[in-house]
């Protein structure tokens, strides 16, 4: 070591160059000694070719005999052999990470290296090399050190072991061929064996962490062993976890077996978040914190992707929706309201799964059922009741519920829900356009048309006054001029009330109708219900400003609702409402009948037919005051008239004619 640079570069270089061999003479180079003289030469050289030359000689000397690079490790320290990682040298790098790889495949007494956290760390640097061989290199020394010490594992995934292992075999298996192709095929090959151990270790990981836990179930205070085994096993979660959010891992690891075990999990977090189950003094409550966390993890993943969710829909309805379920009701505000929101989102598509694909059917709507009914509903007031965002969640739940299976809102009477959706209503009363009050306004809706629903519950809950008091909150954001976002809000949640306003009014025109019916028959019948049931719904007729209003809005199903509503006011009540011909009105009549189709202007003409015949004042303002409603009028005779629409030259000319306008 006494000779100059040029001498011990030579001599470097004959060692290299013999113990690429397999020869006797490379036999007689492979000394443990050689190999602290050459790294002796690598740290203490100053030039950059002579540190290359001495540390692959080292790296050739390594594949000869494994036990030499680890003599340098327990001579040097292993921090100074990590420090040499950090030379910015590709070669340099290469060889030692090669000599890793080799005595964690080849050599003996490991145990204490891959337990090294900072080791582990130094080689995921090496993922992010530009050096395709290095970073091959780095993820089979990677699946050598996680294959003897699972523990790292977790060390690994904060490290984004499985961005890298994503981003690389993305690019490479898209890439065209190069000149460096081998380089590729070597990186590919590399993280295959990386990747399938990974899938291949998803049973073996969450069978433990499942055993574990069933060990301990209902206890408050696990044995040694106990704790030994769940400190080995709930870390180690946060795998599929990292695995799931990949998309190149997610179709290989989710299976029923994947599914089941999830959801035996689940039922465990359960217990520990009911605290029935404590091994806080097993893995610390940050630790039962991270294992919640990447178990609640791994099925908002699941839920986002509706494919792997109808692909195995029976495990998700049986096992992981019940125990979701229950956790909706948890103490912790973030984990109940966290379950609420993956529950509501996997319900919602399973109601929903006819519009999904034909080819999947739903096998367990019983369960599903079942579930939502007893696990569910007893929750919901404390949900609409609770402080946003539960409401949202609860009211988009409870929405697709009763739109999706009507049978339901028999159980949301029994479960006397009604008045709670009443008082979630004046809850959010300051926020007319939120997407609770639309999705209130939707619920009503449902429970209006339904036949198994017992109207008065509703009407004793004042539906009139709250449905006219949305009306008139939500009227005048509508008629701004900007495109804000709150406008758009007001708009659908417009669209909602009037569709609410006409259901309503269809059950009342039915009830009507249909005892009007049983009298001219001869039936007995009580015609109080009738009388009743219009007194309790006539103030709606105070609505006729704001429908006319919206006749001609730029959503056409608004309008088409709006035009529909006004014309069962009329059949119902006539010419009750004093200003139905107001002048704002004629003119908001007016541009209507010039705007819509033949089929909602001929509604409308019929609406002001029945006004003015029931009310011979009405028609008084038609011809008196409403003069620009009678030119619209005299306008659509003549355009009707030359498109031979007779109907509606004929309604045309008769309200002009009881009008008295010439």
């Amino acid at each position: 070591m006494q000779e100059d640079a040029t001498v011990q570069h030579f001599a470097a270089k004959a060692i290299e160059n013999i113990t690429s061999t397999n020869g006797i003479h490379c036999q007689r180079f492979s000394t443990n000694e050689n190999g602290h003289l050459l790294w002796h030469l690598f740290t203490h050289s100053t030039a950059d070719s002579l540190r290359v030359s001495a540390i692959s000689a080292l790296c050739r000397l390594t594949k000869q005999s494994p036990a030499i690079f680890q003599g340098v490790i327990e001579k040097a320290g292993l921090p100074a052999v990590l420090d040499g990682l950090a030379v910015n040298i590709p070669r340099v790098q290469q060889a030692i990470v090669t000599m890793f790889a080799w005595i964690l495949t080849e050599g003996a007494h490991v145990q204490r290296l891959v337990q090294e956290k900072d080791f582990t760390l130094r080689i995921m640097k090496l993922a992010e090399s530009p050096s395709l061989v290095i970073r091959a290199k780095a993820f089979l020394t990677i699946l050598k050190i996680i294959t003897k010490n699972s523990e790292m594992i977790p060390l690994c995934c904060q490290s984004r072991l499985v961005m890298f292992i994503e981003r690389d075999w993305r690019k490479q298996q898209s890439s065209e061929v190069t000149s460096d192709q081998g380089q590729v095929d070597y990186l590919l090959s590399c993280l295959e064996l990386l990747m399938t151990h990974l899938v291949d270790s998803m049973p073996e990981i969450l069978g433990a962490a499942v055993t574990s836990l069933n060990a301990v179930s209902g206890r408050k205070h696990p044995s040694s062993l106990q704790a030994k085994a769940l400190k080995t096993s709930l870390p180690l979660t946060t795998l599929p976890h990292y695995m799931m959010t990949s998309q190149i891992f997610r179709s290989k690891i989710t299976s029923e077996r994947f599914l089941i075990d999830i959801g035996d999990l689940l039922f465990h977090v359960n217990a520990l978040d009911a605290n029935e189950t404590n091994i806080d003094s097993a893995i610390g409550s940050s630790g039962v914190q991270d294992f919640i966390h990447s178990v609640l993890g791994i099925l908002e993943v699941v839920s986002h992707h509706p494919i792997l969710l109808m692909e195995h829909h029976s495990v998700v309805v049986e096992n992981i929706l019940p125990p979701l379920a229950s956790l909706v009701s948890s103490d912790n505000g973030d984990t109940r309201l966290f379950c609420l929101g993956l529950f509501a989102d996997i319900v919602a598509l399973y109601l929903n799964h006819d519009h999904l694909t034909e080819d999947q059917s739903l096998l367990n709507e019983k369960f599903l059922s079942e579930t939502i009914t007893v696990k569910l509903l007893p929750q919901m007031e404390q949900i609409l009741l609770d402080t946003d965002p539960l409401p949202l969640f609860g009211s988009k739940l409870l929405l697709a519920l009763v739109e999706q299976s009507p049978s339901l809102i028999s159980n949301i009477q029994e479960s006397e829900l009604i008045p709670v959706l009443f008082q979630a209503l004046i809850d959010h009363q300051s926020t007319p356009t939120s997407s609770v009050v639309r999705h209130l306004v939707n619920i009503f809706c449902c429970l209006v048309a339904s036949r198994e629903m017992d109207m008065r519950r509703l009407y004793d809950q004042g539906l009139v006054d709250h449905l006219m008091n949305l009306f008139q909150d939500v009227s005048p954001l509508c008629k701004t001029d900007s495109e804000s976002r709150e406008m758009k809000s007001a708009v659908v949640v417009m669209k909602a009330l009037t569709e609410l306003l006409h259901s309503l009014l269809k059950y009342v025109a039915g009830v009507v109708r249909s005892i009007l019916q049983a009298t001219k028959s001869g039936q007995s019948t009580d015609t109080d219900i009738a009388e009743t049931l219009l007194l309790s719904n006539k103030s709606l007729i105070e609505l006729t400003d704001i429908l006319i209003q919206t006749l001609c809005a730029s959503d056409t199903d608004l309008s088409i609702l709006a035009c529909g509503c006004l014309s069962l006011l009329a059949q119902l009540f006539g010419g009750e409402y004093n200003n139905a011909l107001s002048a704002e009105n004629a003119n908001g009549l007016a541009r209507a009948l010039l705007q819509l189709d033949p089929k909602q202007q001929k509604i409308l003409l019929k609406f002001v037919k029945r006004i003015i015949s029931a009310d011979p004042s009405q028609a008084e303002r038609l011809r008196d005051e409403a003069g620009i409603l009678a030119d619209a009028l005299q306008r659509l005779i003549s355009t009707a008239s030359s498109n031979a629409d007779v109907g509606i030259t004929t309604m045309s000319a008769d309200i002009l004619k009881s009008a008295g306008v010439r």
